[in-house]
């Protein structure tokens, strides 16, 4: 009975210290969240930029707008392949700029994301994400101004994007075996 009793309080204590761990994880990743949103604003930025400098140049500079009009160009003003091409170009902008950050600012355990594997991995995550984004960008560019689509998609993949990056990569390598465990 004593054995038992020492089992299970042992055991009880070790659940206490697997509470605490996943609320520091917790308390960590929302950290990592809040300084991903707050340097987020350079990646969408120059995501936008980029999507909007090619749009411009190869669609509404030639029907005579300026290049201020990108930011409330209707729906159907621009060619797929151009709003495509926009979003290649502006995606891989903000991707480098991403990458800097979440190595360098946003997750506290990047030993992985400094790694040949870390980096294929995270390449990987922003091809997913590309592909995501442009497919989200021809539905809602049917449905939503150029602006408007732009906004949504961001705010889609973003949460996507995050959990990927995570989970995948800046995780801390205890609580990534644990769960592999489970």
């Amino acid at each position: 009975m004593a054995e038992q009793t020492k089992a299970s309080l042992a055991k009880d204590g070790g659940d206490n210290n697997d509470n605490g761990e996943k609320k520091v994880l917790l308390k960590e990743t929302f950290q990592e969240f809040l300084r991903s949103l707050l340097i987020g604003i350079v990646p969408v930025a120059l995501d936008y930029l980029f999507s909007a400098l090619i749009i411009y140049l190869f669609a509404l500079k030639n029907m005579g707008h300026s290049f201020f009009d990108t930011f409330f160009i209707e729906k159907d003003a621009v060619k797929s392949s151009i709003s495509a091409a926009g979003t290649a170009v502006g995606y891989f902008m903000g991707f480098v700029a991403s990458y800097l950050f979440s190595v360098f600012f946003v997750y506290k355990h990047n030993k992985k994301g400094k790694t040949l594997k870390g980096i294929l991995i995270y390449i990987s995550v922003e091809v997913f994400a590309y592909g995501f984004n442009v497919l989200l960008a021809l539905a809602l560019s049917k449905i939503l101004s150029y602006t408007f689509a732009f906004i949504v998609r961001i705010c889609i993949s973003y949460l996507v994007v995050f959990t990927l990056r995570k989970f995948l990569i800046f995780m801390p390598e205890q609580a990534s075996k644990q769960s592999s465990e489970k």
